[in-house]
């Protein structure tokens, strides 16, 4: 407010000079008065403006997402058709995990998250769950969270982003890209979002019993697709 008070006294000082010149009388309040409310409407419309064009931009931005989380997912069931093989398909935002088998859905997992559920992980300790393409490496049949299957996280979309976001200074030199991520019981069976609970520190929890499910129904190798969303309600 303070320059607009300046634009506004120069103003007024000037057209007061041009009117006095022209032997008219001068109401320095009311010019002023009136200077203001069209700059502050105008500032308002700008910022109306600047308002609607960034909420066009995050409305495209969150369609982009979209279609690629959905081409992710189909990509996983079309492997699993054609490979004839199981796949597991996660959904952040529904907080499920699907597990399809030649292509077919066949079971439904609720599962928790991190204590940060939404964004998409980057340097270990954000409490975060990767978002991407990774494989069973290792099924752990004894851990601290029960069972376990270990991904390959980091993998080298992650590497890549996290080495991208250390040139962008997005991230400091002390930061590292973490790992351990699995997926592992000890969870309430709930969904994060509806009775459960967020409390890994990015892993995807499932209760024991559905952990003891899905540990037979899988192998190392087994595609395991992590999507922020799948729609937009």
């Amino acid at each position: 407010m303070a320059s607009l008070k300046n634009i506004v006294n120069k103003a007024v000082l000037i057209a007061g000079s041009v009117l006095a010149l022209n032997g008219c009388s001068v109401d320095r309040t009311d010019i002023s008065s009136k200077l203001e409310a069209r700059i502050s409407e105008y500032s308002q419309n700008n910022k109306n403006k600047n308002d609607n064009n960034n909420k066009i931009e995050e409305d495209y931005s969150l369609k982009l997402d979209l279609y690629r989380y959905n081409r992710w997912i189909e990509r996983t069931i079309k492997t699993s058709l054609e490979e004839k093989s199981s796949v597991i398909v996660v959904d952040k935002s529904k907080y499920e995990l699907n597990l399809y088998d030649k292509g077919s859905l066949v079971k439904k997992y609720n599962i928790e998250l991190g204590y940060d559920p939404v964004n998409r992980k980057l340097v270990q300790g954000d409490n975060k769950t990767p978002e991407g393409f990774y494989r069973i490496v290792k099924k752990r049949t004894k851990t601290r969270y029960y069972r376990a299957l270990l991904l390959d996280y980091p993998n080298l979309t992650d590497k890549a982003r996290f080495e991208r976001a250390r040139l962008n200074n997005e991230i400091t030199d002390s930061d590292k890209i973490g790992n351990l991520i699995e997926i592992h019981g000890n969870g309430s069976g709930r969904k994060g979002n509806d009775g459960g609970r967020n409390w890994t520190l990015g892993c995807i929890a499932l209760s024991d019993e559905d952990m003891d499910d899905l540990f037979k129904r899988v192998k190392n190798e087994t595609l395991v697709t992590i999507v922020r969303f799948s729609d937009l309600d």
